[in-house]
């Protein structure tokens, strides 16, 4: 986004950037929703209060002033508890190669404080004795971990899998598996790959724009 307006904007002092330039540019940035005008803006700012706090780079004085932008966040599509059952079903009926992938999915639809990119965090060791499932630097959590109390089901899903696919403590647990076209093995999933799965159940039963 910086590189953006710098390039717009132009070899200009940033004393000299006034807050109609940066509104200007803003404004000017086309085929964007109102929500991703506001993120470029709030980046703009942070660089701006940055730069206030840097000795000798800028004074208060200098400080543009930055544009409300008001947006409304739309709602997710989501179905119910019946239909997620379905879909989460097919997942386990065509991702029978990689058994991770479902469980994965599973987990995401049981447990509200695991975010999807949060299973690429998880290792080999990260569920102790008594089932408590840790996740060091958890999504949107710098330098902070979270505590998850598996269900009796997925912790006996996960000592199965980790029976039939033996690793080292520290290897990612969700990670392909020998014998799928396009992967290699114990290569960590890749950011989209549970969500790829999640899409194509949904299209197998009949949904869509249901996200994981």
């Amino acid at each position: 986004i910086n590189r953006a307006a710098a390039s717009e904007l132009g070899p200009m002092n940033i004393r000299e950037i006034s807050g109609g330039d940066i509104e200007d540019y803003l404004y000017s940035i086309p085929n964007i929703s109102e929500k991703t005008r506001f993120n470029h803006m709030t980046q703009l700012r942070d660089f701006w209060t940055w730069c206030l706090k840097r000795e000798k780079i800028i004074t208060l004085a200098d400080m543009p002033t930055f544009p409300d932008i008001d947006f409304d966040l739309g709602w997710r599509k989501i179905t119910d508890w019946d239909t997620q059952a379905q879909v989460i079903e097919k997942v386990r009926e065509i991702a029978r190669l990689n058994p991770k992938i479902h469980l994965g999915i599973d987990m995401l639809a049981t447990y509200t404080a695991l975010r999807p990119d949060d299973l690429r965090r998880v290792t080999e060791a990260s569920l102790d004795n008594q089932g408590f499932l840790t996740i060091h630097k958890p999504t949107k959590r710098k330098n902070k971990f979270k505590i998850i109390r598996l269900l009796d089901e997925h912790i006996q899903m996960w000592r199965e899998i980790q029976q039939e696919y033996p690793a080292m403590p520290d290897m990612p647990f969700f990670r392909h598996v020998g014998g799928i076209p396009g992967c290699k093995p114990d290569q960590i999933f890749g950011p989209k790959y549970v969500n790829t799965w999640w899409t194509t159940a949904c299209k197998e039963v009949g949904i869509e724009g249901v996200p994981l």
